[in-house]
């Protein structure tokens, strides 16, 4: 009888401590997603400035009619993608505000798209130096997202394993979006 409580109790025991280790990986997971997403608005600020002058530098170089059609976007695009950031910063494990982080960062590369389209060529070399920078910054927001994506995937990967899903479920470790930002290069 005593080693059959033993054993029910040894058996107990690791169940125990095989959930709180699955819990406990649910959450290391969480805190490295806000990490990497953090790492990925930082670059993504710097764009946004780069891209205000950038369009700034530009506006000399475009006919009058077009600073309206051309510029005027780009600064609304980066207002917008600003606010976009400081709105996903303090919920980085929201799917609404990343979705919307992605829609207004692809609305600023339309205008970026826009204003190279409409350049006259020879461009200054201030304007060419603007664009390396901007064109480096982008290469950095990749590299970010896709960190960002493949701790995501790693986190989606365990919330699939049984029985870590009634841990999930138990604790509101909810889906989490990837991260679907399409940077061009202007």
């Amino acid at each position: 009888m005593i080693i059959g409580q033993t054993v029910a109790v040894a058996v107990l025991a690791m169940l125990a401590f095989w959930m709180l280790a699955s819990y406990n990986r649910l959450v290391r997971l969480r805190t490295d997603i806000a990490q990497a997403l953090t790492a990925v608005i930082q670059p993504l600020r710097e764009r946004h400035v780069l891209a205000a002058a950038l369009a700034e530098s530009a506006r000399s170089l475009l006919a009058p009619g077009d600073e309206r059609e051309v510029i005027e976007p780009i600064l609304a695009a980066v207002r917008q993608a600003a606010m976009t950031c400081r709105m996903v910063v303090p919920r980085p494990l929201l799917a609404g505000p990343v979705r919307q982080l992605a829609m207004s960062e692809d609305a600023l590369d339309l205008a970026l798209t826009k204003l190279m389209n409409s350049l006259p060529i020879p461009v200054s070399a201030d304007l060419v130096d603007q664009r390396r920078q901007l064109g480096l910054v982008q290469a950095r927001i990749e590299q970010s997202q896709q960190r960002y994506n493949r701790v995501v995937a790693q986190y989606r990967e365990s919330l699939r394993h049984f029985p870590t899903t009634l841990i999930a479920s138990a604790f509101h470790f909810d889906q989490i979006s990837l991260l679907a930002l399409r940077p061009g290069r202007p």
